[in-house]
């Protein structure tokens, strides 16, 4: 997962001249996610999974609110940029599934 969103955002630069002039900007950023992936990599943070056993709400809220978040992603990429780039969204959905287990994990459970 670490080398497809390195390289999505790689291929997102080549296809968009404004982002490759924020990276032209901070040259440092790319080797700042590249080093925070790795480090994720050998984290010891639970992930959860897309299996479903029912399609309950109480059962199934983490995974229904990641698959809302990246539909949001999705809807304001288009609206922000003027098209769809799946290179972008799948950036920006693994940085949100990332940060949702982050916060998962850091609640404390009943």
């Amino acid at each position: 997962s670490c080398a497809l969103i390195v390289g999505s955002l790689i291929y997102a630069c080549e296809t968009y001249p404004q982002i490759d002039a924020f990276f032209a900007q901070n040259v440092y950023i790319l080797a700042i996610v590249s080093v925070v992936l790795a480090l994720l990599l050998v984290c010891e943070i639970p992930m959860f999974s897309f299996k479903f056993k029912s399609l309950r709400w109480a059962d199934n809220r983490i995974k229904f609110s990641f698959l809302i978040c990246a539909l949001l992603i999705a809807v304001v990429q288009t609206l922000i940029m003027g098209g769809f780039s799946l290179s972008i969204w799948i950036f920006a959905t693994f940085v949100c599934y990332i940060l949702l287990n982050i916060c998962v994990a850091l609640v404390p459970k009943r």
